[in-house]
């Protein structure tokens, strides 16, 4: 920090999925960006932050549900890529309100060939934010 009369810096991770080993930051930018929310829905059933849930089931053959929730209006994709980082299928892209949506995912790539057995992640993407989770595809 650049202002004299501050001695320490707390920083938390919160990773969406199990996390080892060490993070280094080579360049630390910090900076508000609004305030703290709590986990959960409001009253009206809205959803108060992005989510992307643990597909189910997971492993799984030859589909899966992938579950994510949306605070807010706005253009998203869901998005399934390899470990080589590819783009495999975009399972749903658009515009949708605020709320919790299920997608379901048949395996297949964008030209409807079944996948290979193997890790693939799963990305929601927004103009804000992604988040990454894994799964395993078994024949």
């Amino acid at each position: 920090p650049s202002d004299p009369t501050t001695k320490a810096l707390d920083l938390r991770l919160h990773p969406y999925s199990r996390f080892t080993g060490t993070v280094y930051f080579d360049d630390l930018t910090v900076q508000v960006i609004g305030t703290t929310t709590s986990a959960g829905n409001d009253k009206d059933g809205l959803p108060k932050t992005y989510d992307l849930s643990v597909n189910y089931p997971n492993p799984f053959n030859p589909s899966t549900n992938i579950k994510f929730a949306l605070p807010v209006e706005g253009r998203f994709a869901l998005v399934i890529y390899n470990v080589l980082g590819q783009r495999v299928r975009t399972v749903a892209e658009g515009i949708r309100s605020a709320g919790e949506y299920t997608v379901q995912w048949d395996g297949r790539n964008d030209v409807g060939e079944v996948v290979q057995t193997g890790v693939y992640f799963y990305r929601l993407e927004t103009n804000s934010m992604a988040l990454v989770r894994k799964m395993l595809f078994l024949k």
